[in-house]
């Protein structure tokens, strides 16, 4: 595969929530605050990470494309949490500190090497796919 791709599309991609008009926002009715009040914080919670571990296994690929794509992909996701958390703030959604569901998802991806990390950011990935979609159905906000 060709990291290189990868490592121009994220670069290329890093400011890609610079467009958002956070004005452009109209208040979480009762029932749609209520709808997503539970699940939000736990997807907010799971984009954040250091990768510390992620960053760790990848030097074992021995791919210079790879190792330094990696961090460049973690700083999205972080963005990613950095947005939700922007998105909660205005509609009183608190963070979470902890969760069981985050902690599995971190415990996973530390005892599982590279292949491991990949398959359990992967299957978070998809989930929020879907997730993302049912927000946007959930609720009448834009930036959703």
């Amino acid at each position: 595969m060709n990291f290189k791709i990868w490592h121009q599309y994220f670069l290329s991609n890093k400011d890609h929530f610079g467009h958002i008009d956070w004005r452009d926002e109209r208040p979480l009715t009762a029932a749609e605050r209520k709808t997503i009040s539970s699940s939000i914080p736990q997807f907010q919670r799971g984009e954040y990470s250091e990768g510390k571990h992620f960053l760790q296994f990848s030097k074992a690929m021995n791919d210079k494309n790879y190792v330094e794509t990696i961090p460049l992909f973690i700083k999205e996701e972080q963005d990613h949490s950095g947005v939700l958390g922007q998105f909660m703030a205005i509609h009183k959604i608190p963070e979470l500190q902890k969760h069981w569901l985050d902690d599995a998802f971190r415990g996973l991806r530390k005892l599982a090497g590279l292949e491991g990390i990949i398959t359990v950011l992967l299957t978070a990935e998809m989930i929020s796919m879907v997730y993302y979609k049912a927000l946007n159905r959930a609720t009448g906000c834009r930036l959703l």
